[in-house]
């Protein structure tokens, strides 16, 4: 059994479970599926890999504590035999996939609780825009003062770091690429509520960057396959 009792957070749970190895993975994914502790014996069949080679990657996954064992009492005689269980789900992606349907619940109750369900995702919006400014602030991630290519530069940043897939405009503007957000992928559906939440943040962002609401804004791309917008200028945009 594991003596680090230390509580980790999902960041660290996640970065571990993108760095496995092939075997690592195979192994946890393995272990996932049983509902009950399973055995080296069980694994080793289940995997076809001899038991020693079990055992020195299970010892691997405990150390890395994503999962953890305990003793299984044999019925009569004998040394009771060690179960292994996972701490952990077998893939980062289950994370994402959890996230996604607290996404799409949350649409489904503004649909239910408002008239106007885009105008209410849109403030949510701009109120998580204002909570960000304040972490802006704080940790001068934006400096409002800067100059306006180190501003388009330092949002390109800040874009990236929220999940969004940001990219400066080639022609040399002060446009921003806004190409997907998260949870967009181009083949499943968004809800066209979270675009407008995101939009509300994205604005505001601007807004606190760009020092005045009316110099900048952010519109949808043509392309309907990813959830992309343009972010910038207002008077560039419309010469870009």
């Amino acid at each position: 059994m594991n003596d680090d009792l230390t509580p980790m957070t999902a960041d660290a749970i996640y970065a571990t479970i993108a760095a496995l190895s092939p075997a690592q993975q195979a192994m946890l994914t393995e272990i996932s599926k049983h509902a009950e502790p399973v055995t080296v014996m069980q694994l080793s069949a289940a995997l076809t890999l001899h038991p020693n080679s079990v055992r020195t990657t299970l010892d691997s996954l405990i150390a890395l504590r994503l999962i953890d064992r305990q003793a299984i009492r044999r019925h009569g005689r004998g040394r009771p035999s060690w179960g292994y269980f996972p701490l952990a789900p077998d893939r980062a992606s289950f994370a994402f996939t959890q996230m996604m349907e607290l996404a799409n619940i949350f649409c489904a109750t503004l649909r239910e609780t408002f008239d106007d369900p885009g105008a209410h995702a849109y403030d949510v919006g701009r109120a998580w825009g204002d909570r960000l400014i304040s972490q802006i602030h704080r940790d001068c991630c934006v400096d409002p003062n800067a100059d306006m290519d180190v501003r388009t530069s330092q949002m390109r940043v800040l874009y990236t770091s929220l999940g969004i897939s940001a990219a400066t405009d080639d022609a040399g503007t002060h446009l921003t690429d806004l190409r997907a957000l998260p949870f967009d992928t181009c083949d499943a559906h968004l809800d066209p509520l979270i675009r407008t939440i995101y939009s509300g943040l994205i604005e505001r962002v601007m807004e606190c960057a760009c020092g005045c609401a009316d110099a900048c804004e952010s519109w949808p791309c043509t392309n309907p396959a990813c959830a992309g917008s343009r972010a910038g200028d207002r008077e560039e945009a419309a010469s870009a």
